[in-house]
């Protein structure tokens, strides 16, 4: 049985190892990849965002990031729990999303995208932005399915394998 669940601390070793996993396989590892999966809660969590796991039984079969984006420029900001400031989120990003290379192909991608789009929808955001790259053929056809709009006058200097751009807008 599949369980799609939020942030757990005991649960970050596998954003990191499966996200390292894929990253590995098609790309070089950036800088920006290891800010994000060496330090979760300072990526995504801190500012009110979240990482969801896919789990069976008794393994994480999958993850993705939801990352706050803040202001007219969509850069992130740090924000700190502690802090107490509120800020309304239109904007997350899809990001750091995978699924084990033993399971692709079996639609899990397609129960974690969902989850990430509910997740946003129920923190009244307004879009989902996502860089991806073209090679990734199976990712740009679940994104698409999706509802994910391609936009090419976006850029996203953090990677220097990001050449997609979409958006999708609630």
């Amino acid at each position: 049985m599949l369980i799609l669940t939020g942030f757990k601390p005991e649960l970050a070793p596998y954003f990191a190892a499966l996200n390292y996993q894929w990253i590995e396989e098609y790309f070089d590892i950036e800088a920006e990849d290891r800010k994000a999966l060496d330090d979760p809660y300072g990526y995504a969590l801190a500012a009110g965002g979240e990482i969801l796991f896919l789990c069976d039984a008794d393994q994480v079969v999958g993850t993705a990031a939801m990352v706050p984006k803040f202001g007219d420029d969509e850069q992130q900001y740090s924000l700190s729990v502690e802090s107490g400031l509120q800020a309304e989120i239109e904007v997350f990003e899809l990001a750091k999303m995978a699924v084990a290379a033993s399971l692709r192909g079996q639609g899990l991608g397609r129960i974690i995208i969902d989850g990430c789009i509910q997740f946003a929808r129920s923190r009244g955001a307004k879009r989902i932005v996502l860089t991806s790259n073209d090679i990734l053929k199976p990712a740009m056809a679940l994104y698409e399915g999706a509802g994910f709009k391609h936009y090419r006058d976006r850029s996203d200097a953090r990677y220097a394998r990001g050449n997609v751009f979409m958006q999708l807008d609630f």
